[in-house]
């Protein structure tokens, strides 16, 4: 690494050029002579690297605080063109600067001071990063609502960055519990915003613990200025009681490779240490409940019913705590709860309301509803009903397989809403796909369990007292 030092006029700086910042690690940091004045790092990469978050959450060691500096000049702030138009989301102007600051605290607060910080400097931050905010003008605030609650905000001052004007973005939030398309609808009108305010270029600094701020300027066109380590470090090195972001996603892919091996053994023997480890993160209980469930399916003997109740009361419970959580995690909540629970009817219209938000998996919960919605009518010998739910789960398949074609289960519903309909051969033909992204055999028991469910039904039609 060939060293550049920048001294600021405080000299509290060291300022580095670097080829990327795959080469900032702890090794490297150690052999750097820091005088004891100097209290900030500073990298700057001559190229782009790709897996960012995870590379510096993994190379700088935890005593620093690294945050990054992103800046796009204003002709390559990118604004979403395919953003759906939703009229709930409507523009609400700040009147004064009072207001803004406290629409400013209501947010940064529960989202990020009180998450990242220990509680002792709750207040400290608090008060600092209002102070940020003394010079900010109202029509320097832009807030969008919903239903009378603040849906999106993003508030932005004049700065000076490498002693050119800039605009800063000081803030960015939106409320989680929007649908997806709800969301894409804010960040378009919010871009468009902050293009037609930016007057050179916008910069704006992300810790480097934040995967979804990173993104989020990633896709609206900022690059990667540079890296900055300071220390001491005010904030957490993890939130108590939430998993790590690395530990979750090595341990989710495993999970959902398992899933889609249709080995729910391996799965749930991944999620029950991170289950016991992290009992209050809602993300992982919920998971765990969700598989444990599709487990206990496949178990024979006392151990079915014992695990899927548990299951189940974890879901049930956690239906309770859907106010203020991400709307992508209320959606599979419940699509889950209903579908262990047998409610198949309130499985599909949740797949409706979910689709209608933007989340292409809502055509799965609709798929999987509809089909054994059918064959409940198919069983009691409601053969109208039973055919028009069976057509309607093969047209949500067709959806969701113009989404994501790969994933064995899908196939596994797909078949029985063929089989209902008497469509022997294409019920097959789906069950032949699933065991071939699956690698189970053609007498695994999902696949047996819907050839044994249509046989009893060709067995009722026999006897002319159910479906045919």
């Amino acid at each position: 690494m060939s060293k550049k030092e920048n001294r600021t006029a405080a000299a509290d700086s060291l300022s580095f050029k670097v080829p990327s910042l795959a080469g900032v690690d702890g090794a490297r940091l150690a052999k750097i002579k820091r005088p004891p004045q100097v209290k900030a790092l500073v990298f700057y990469p001559r190229r782009p690297v790709d897996g960012l978050h995870a590379l510096l959450q993994k190379n700088i060691p935890p005593e620093y605080m690294a945050r990054l500096v992103y800046i796009a000049p204003k002709r390559a702030i990118r604004v979403p063109t395919a953003a759906v138009a939703c009229p709930v989301i409507k523009l609400k102007p700040f009147r004064s600067r009072a207001e803004m600051v406290i629409e400013f605290k209501r947010t940064v607060f529960p989202s990020f001071v009180k998450l990242y910080y220990p509680k002792k400097l709750w207040r400290k931050k608090l008060a600092k990063d209002c102070r940020y905010l003394e010079k900010a003008v109202p029509n320097m605030g832009f807030r969008l609502v919903r239903g009378g609650s603040t849906a999106a905000l993003m508030v932005l001052l004049d700065w000076k960055y490498k002693e050119k004007p800039v605009t800063l973005v000081a803030w960015v939030w939106l409320r989680k519990t929007l649908t997806l398309n709800e969301r894409r609808y804010a960040q378009r009108l919010m871009l468009d915003w902050l293009r037609g305010k930016t007057k050179r270029a916008a910069v704006a600094g992300v810790d480097t613990f934040n995967p979804a701020s990173q993104g989020f300027f990633r896709k609206a066109g900022f690059s990667v200025d540079c890296l900055r380590l300071s220390v001491p470090r005010p904030t957490l090195i993890n939130t108590p009681g939430v998993i790590p972001y690395l530990e979750w996603a090595a341990a989710y892919n495993k999970m959902w490779k398992a899933v889609t091996d249709a080995d729910y053994k391996k799965a749930i023997d991944v999620l029950t240490p991170l289950y016991r480890k992290y009992p209050r993160d809602f993300k992982v209980v919920k998971t765990y409940a969700m598989v444990l469930g599709d487990y206990a399916d496949g178990l024979t003997g006392g151990l079915r019913p014992k695990l899927k109740r548990k299951s189940l009361a974890i879901l049930r419970k956690l239906t309770g705590k859907l106010g203020n959580v991400r709307w992508e995690w209320n959606i599979s909540t419940r699509n889950e709860y209903y579908y262990h629970s047998g409610q198949f009817r309130k499985q599909y219209e949740l797949g409706l309301e979910s689709a209608a938000g933007g989340h292409k998996w809502g055509y799965y919960g609709q798929g999987v509803g509809a089909a054994n919605y059918s064959y409940e009518h198919a069983a009691a010998g409601r053969r109208g009903y039973a055919a028009l739910w069976a057509r309607r789960a093969i047209s949500s398949w067709e959806n969701f397989f113009k989404f994501k074609d790969d994933y064995y289960n899908a196939y596994v519903h797909y078949a029985l809403a063929f089989g209902i309909l008497g469509r022997l051969k294409e019920m097959e033909a789906a069950l032949k796909k699933s065991a071939a992204l699956s690698g189970k055999p053609h007498t695994y028991r999902e696949f047996a369990e819907v050839r044994e469910k249509i046989l009893k039904l060709g067995d009722s039609r026999q006897s002319g007292d159910a479906y045919s």
